[in-house]
């Protein structure tokens, strides 16, 4: 469809984009499918989980339900804050890919004119500084990860210590056997995975969303031919060519 798209758009929008943006927002088509077909269905499931591990979790303990969720929203609002973040690097790595592209595109095509003009360090000097960007955007996003990592597995430690903790003590006021601590135990380590993926699921979400943002500022695009216009695209054998009522002007 977005190709179809592309056909039916005037030739002065080609003007503004390049080939290399065009090929980036082709890619978006992929990552939103594997955000429908992948990230979604894992959520599910994880849900599912967390739903009924959660409810084994309170029918043991209320106040131990209450740590789980409380530190959970408390996880989730740690990724949130990364989020805006998140959306601008991408738009950056979007233009610097787009860049690549484009040079590397023209580079391979234009390769006899470069060794003709003897322009071979010039064309590589451009290209390198473009990878050069690309790499800085990959260590701040790398950077940006990491330390959104540290502080949601940091927040799922603390978790996981003040539950063991108020179990540890219920079972030394014989409010809970040894049995149902280790249940509890259990039950925590089992939680970690499906809270993990919804904390994953919230930032494909947020890759999808961008992308489908980029795919509809050209569906947004108004076509250069309307539905239902009878145009010729294939000229007869034999036919005269009779000009009535032509006009041309140049887009702007």
């Amino acid at each position: 469809n977005f190709l179809i798209k592309l056909m039916r758009l005037p030739i002065a929008f080609f003007d503004t984009k390049t080939v290399g943006d065009l090929l980036q927002r082709i890619q978006d088509n992929s990552r939103i499918q594997n955000f429908l077909s992948s990230a979604s269905l894992n959520v599910l499931f994880s849900s599912f989980s967390i739903v009924i591990f959660s409810a084994v979790l309170y029918y043991y303990s209320f106040s131990i339900f209450f740590i789980l969720i409380l530190f959970t929203l408390l996880n989730i609002v740690w990724v949130a804050l990364f989020l805006k973040k998140r959306a601008v690097l991408d738009y950056k790595r979007f233009d610097q890919a787009a860049g690549n592209q484009s040079s590397t595109i023209q580079l391979l095509n234009g390769m006899q004119e470069i060794k003709l003009n003897n322009s071979e360090k010039r064309r590589r000097w451009e290209w390198e500084l473009i990878q050069v960007r690309l790499f800085k955007l990959s260590i701040k996003s790398l950077s940006l990860s990491q330390l959104q990592d540290i502080g949601g597995n940091f927040i799922l430690q603390l978790m996981s210590i003040l539950i063991t903790f108020f179990a540890a003590k219920q079972v030394l006021d014989n409010d809970f056997s040894l049995g149902t601590m280790l249940s509890i135990q259990f039950i925590i380590g089992q939680l970690n995975v499906p809270i993990n993926s919804f904390i994953g699921f919230m930032q494909a979400y947020q890759d999808a969303r961008i992308s489908l943002e980029r795919l509809a500022e050209i569906h947004d695009k108004e076509d250069e031919v309307k539905e239902g216009d009878n145009l010729i695209d294939q000229l007869p054998a034999v036919k005269d060519i009779t000009f009535n009522n032509v006009s041309f002007r140049y887009g702007g």
